[in-house]
């Protein structure tokens, strides 16, 4: 892309200040905790295009500078000089939009702070590269040969894209200028419309997205009691499901780019005990990325249906950040009332279409031994603790002595020999020694039964709980829709039936607002910093407002990106969202900061803003495509890895693209508005510039 525009020389040179940069990051990341990893080396891939555009501004005006002034050291630090200042200022604001992926707090974490230390340490490093090193670079750069054949094609382009200033965009600026307030209406009512498209759900939000594997895993319990046949002829028909999926979806072939559907590769049962049983499916490598594994699970929960003696068939078809996306943890010192509310939380939750693996943690019983007392027992000064504390002994045992082998302690228990415990008709038979030492029948004074009892008991803050929640398929539902009619319409109405119940979020959904909370954080701290950064080189109160009018607006094309790439919104996009509001100010600085030089030496407002514009096109053009550019291997790219951070390059690479168009058509009427309400006369006569 560089060389198309600038002169092979200069474009060498100017690429020259990405493994600059890459290795100072290098050197730098053990000082921060950083390892070469995925993670940070997709930071890298993030940061490639990102990385030149100081240089490409630098480079462009030092060019620019020489062309004009003739080959000399101080014509290349003319150049150099005029825009370092702004230049500096578009770094560091971009900077500061990448510090919120190190405010995150909990599991993503370890994701975010890898790629924003990359990236700040890259962009550090390209401020020496760009200031320092490369300006020497051009001093030996030697004349421009306008001859050479290398040069031909710039050449060419450059001329194509004068002319494109010329007869298109100046002519077209200066009429957005002259109808400068409903240009601005205009970009208003596109950035609602862009928000309708996520409101609407035309664009989907899952906030905590699931990142797909190869594997998908299948846990069966049975009921307890089960016999082990039973289990084996469930992992039996699971297995079939399994296989069952062949022939029945089809996915592109990545090697030989025909259509296939072969989904799965291997089933493997490791294991099958007598009431339980785990496997894993081996699917094909190209199936995750083109197809959603929610779907082939529900595909497998349909097929095995429910069998008798299946407790339980929960399926994890990848990482589920932060836990399941619908989680509520129900509270109560009331056991009924906590289980009859977890009940009716799981039966509306399976009125929802597109939920999966929904579980009740109040079903996961199991039988236990009740003993009652007779009333012959209470006469004879018996308690349910004597009973229960004997009964323990006799089955379980009683610690008599430890012993001590080696390195290793023994426990010497005291109990009825294995054939006398063997069944639960064995405890009939069994006598309870009175205080006296008298032994009488079990049957004489006490009873028993089975009954379901808790598998294990949990307490929140002393109060007992229990978990209901559920997996989604994103193509069916959004959480955030299931999350919020549950709190709106149906936790009130719970309440009223069960006053002693409370809920509290868990999971997924207490870790979306946990990470909401951190990105509201981070993002007043980057608009603050970008204002504060801004501020300095424009020395302006007013005009910084006006560079970060762009900002929501370049919200626009992330939105619209993620709809052509087909792809939801999740917390990683709104993270780039973040981190492109430094990206897209870089070029607005550079260009309000020559039409703010150009009105000082004399020129009218409008005059100076299409000058600015027309002069800077280049530059901004360059920046804006070598970005993007260096985002697509990442958009590009089919990896499992490299799924976490495509909705992350999306919003940066589709949204630097809009952003282009903001910065030459809505900062030039922004500039003039701004001059309007300073009461200042303004001339729309259409004044026609040519570069300078």
């Amino acid at each position: 892309i560089l060389s198309i525009f600038l002169e092979i020389k200069l474009a060498f040179w100017v690429v020259v200040g990405i493994p600059i940069s890459f290795l100072g990051a290098f050197a730098l990341m053990p000082a921060v905790g950083l390892d070469l990893n995925m993670l940070s080396l997709f930071g890298f891939i993030m940061v490639l295009g990102i990385v030149v555009d100081d240089a490409i501004i630098i480079g462009e005006s030092a060019h620019h500078s020489m062309t004009k002034y003739g080959h000399s050291t101080s014509s290349i630090v003319h150049g150099a000089n005029r825009v370092a200042l702004p230049a500096t200022f578009g770094v560091l604001t971009t900077i500061v939009a990448f510090f919120p992926l190190l405010m995150i707090s909990g599991f993503a974490a370890a994701f975010t702070e890898s790629i924003g230390w990359v990236v700040i340490l890259c962009l550090v490093f390209s401020l020496v590269e760009s200031k320092l090193i490369l300006p020497s670079h051009l001093v030996h750069f030697g004349k421009p040969n306008t001859k050479s054949w290398f040069n031909k094609v710039p050449h060419f382009c450059n001329a194509q894209l004068d002319r494109f200033v010329q007869n298109k965009y100046v002519p077209f600026v200066e009429k957005c200028i002259r109808n400068r307030y409903i240009t601005f209406t205009s970009f208003i009512g596109m950035f609602i419309i862009t928000a309708g498209l996520l409101a609407g759900g035309v664009v989907r939000l899952v906030f905590l997205p699931e990142i797909p594997s190869d594997f998908i895993q299948a846990s069966v319990t049975m009921v307890e009691g089960s016999p082990e046949q039973q289990t084996r002829a469930i992992m039996n028909k699971l297995e079939d499901a399994a296989l069952s999926l062949n022939g029945k979806f089809e996915f592109r072939d990545s090697e030989t780019g025909e259509m296939s559907s072969n989904v799965v590769d291997h089933v493997i049962v490791v294991g099958s005990g007598v009431s339980s049983g785990t496997a894993a499916i081996e699917m094909d490598k190209d199936v995750p990325s083109q197809i959603e594994s929610d779907l082939l699970t529900q595909y497998l929960e349909n097929y095995v249906g429910n069998m008798p003696g299946l407790k339980s068939l929960t399926f994890s078809s990848g990482t589920v950040f932060g836990g399941n996306p619908i989680s509520y943890q129900l509270v109560s010192n009331n056991p009924a009332e906590l289980t009859a509310a977890a009940g009716e939380l799981e039966a509306k939750l399976r009125t929802y279409n597109g939920l999966i693996n929904i579980k009740n943690e109040a079903v996961n019983s199991k039988d236990e031994l009740r003993l009652q007392l007779l009333p012959r027992a209470e006469v004879m000064g018996f308690t349910l603790n004597d009973l229960s504390t004997q009964v323990r002994y006799a089955f379980y045992g009683s610690q008599a002595q430890r012993l001590q082998r080696g390195d290793d302690e023994v426990r010497v228990m005291v109990r009825y020999p294995e054939q006398e415990r063997i069944s639960i008709g064995d405890l009939e038979d069994m006598y309870i020694r009175t205080n006296e030492g008298e032994a009488v029948p079990f049957s004489s004074i006490a009873d028993f039964d089975m009954q379901p009892g808790y598998a294990q008991i949990n307490r929140v803050d002393g109060e007992r709980s229990v978990a209901v929640n559920a997996d989604i398929i994103e193509s069916m539902v959004e959480p955030g829709v299931v999350n919020e009619d549950i709190k709106t319409n149906f936790f009130p109405e719970l309440k009223s039936r069960y006053p002693s119940v409370d809920y509290r979020e868990d999971g997924g959904t207490a870790e979306q607002s946990s990470i909401i909370q951190d990105m509201v954080r981070g993002m007043l701290f980057a608009i603050f910093g970008i204002y504060a950064l801004l501020a300095i080189p424009l020395r302006s109160y007013s005009q910084p407002v006006i560079i970060m009018g762009v900002i929501p607006f370049g919200m626009v094309g992330a939105i619209v990106g993620h709809l052509v790439v087909g792809i939801p919104v999740n917390f990683m996009s709104f993270l780039g969202i973040i981190a492109l509001s430094g990206v897209v100010v870089n070029d607005s600085i550079i260009l309000v900061n020559f039409v703010n030089k150009a009105v000082e030496k004399g020129d009218d407002v409008v005059s100076a803003v299409i000058k600015g514009g027309s002069r800077r096109f280049r530059a901004i053009l360059l920046t804006s495509l070598t970005t993007f550019f260096g985002l697509l291997p990442i958009l590009l790219e089919t990896s499992m890895q490299a799924q976490f951070l495509i909705p992350m390059a999306t919003s940066m690479a589709f949204g630097i693209v809009f952003a282009t168009v903001i910065t030459l058509l809505l900062i030039p009427c922004l500039y003039v508005i701004l001059e309007d309400m300073k009461g200042k006369d303004i001339i729309d006569t259409g004044l026609t510039a040519s570069p300078a």
